[in-house]
């Protein structure tokens, strides 16, 4: 695998020789992923592939969210995600909006898990959850800029973005 990334011109990728969690990358315009870490099976990393070939107007968030929905990330189930922001939330003094559209970093929760992939994961669920497949469809063609998924969340789900953060930790608490 290295081979690999080093002809793409990587020298070192931390994701795939961390040997504390599962991890791999994928370049779905080449139809190929890399997956290290003590394991060959990654289905966070299928998901992507078909993301990029179905849904060309997906937005960052949704698509890790997706994937992390239907393979989990670094070894760890949607659920557990969840789980992992609803616990950081309380120990922490955070505006979700803010971190998830207004900071310029892609913040971390812990070592396995990020907003992205956990707010991506969580909006996917509850798309299903209140609306079904279609707006999870909806959802996941909401467009690849942040007002475009902002837009789509407020039709998705009636709410007004300055209400995002309240509408997350509210939805939360139906979470065990």
């Amino acid at each position: 695998m290295n081979h690999f990334k080093r002809i793409r011109g990587f020298d070192f990728d931390n994701m795939v020789v961390d040997q504390n969690q599962i991890g791999g990358e994928t370049f779905p315009a080449d139809n190929v992923i890399f997956a290290g870490n003590n394991s060959e099976f990654y289905p966070h990393e299928v998901v992507h592939l078909y993301t990029f070939k179905y849904f060309f107007k997906i937005h960052k968030i949704i698509d890790e969210g997706i994937a992390t929905y239907f393979g989990g990330s670094k070894g760890i189930e949607f659920k557990d995600h969840i789980k992992k922001l609803k616990n950081h939330l309380k120990e922490n003094d955070l505006n979700v909006y803010e971190k998830l559209f207004k900071d310029s970093e892609q913040y971390v929760l812990d070592e396995t898990s990020s907003l992205w992939y956990t707010i991506g994961t969580l909006l996917c669920d509850l798309s299903i959850k209140k609306q079904g497949k279609a707006a999870l469809l909806e959802l996941m063609n909401s467009g690849k800029t942040d007002e475009q998924l902002l837009l789509s969340i407020e039709k998705i789900f009636k709410i007004k973005r300055e209400n995002f953060d309240s509408f997350i930790k509210n939805e939360l608490q139906n979470y065990e």
